[in-house]
């Protein structure tokens, strides 16, 4: 997902320990984002503009309901059944 289309609930990864996708947090909107620092800290919120996480930015996912991904998958039909 390019960062203009992140919508709240989205997966968001960042470089933090000088490899891809070393850290994850889960983004509520307004360009902020939910995360636990470290094993033991207090999860806080923190702008992705920051420079901090704007330098260390890999990307972002959805992760889609069960309804959303079927609805992507081509139709079953009477000839050709997926099972």
């Amino acid at each position: 997902i390019d960062k203009k289309d992140l919508q709240p609930g989205d997966l968001v990864f960042f470089n933090t320990m000088r490899r891809a996708y070393s850290h994850v947090g889960l983004y509520l909107g307004e360009g902020k984002f939910i995360h636990a620092p470290r094993s033991g800290a207090e999860v806080r919120v923190e702008d992705m503009s920051a420079s901090y996480w704007k330098l260390r930015f890999n990307g972002a996912r959805r992760v889609l309901s069960e309804e959303e991904s079927a609805s992507l998958l081509p139709k079953a039909s009477a000839q050709n059944p997926i099972n």
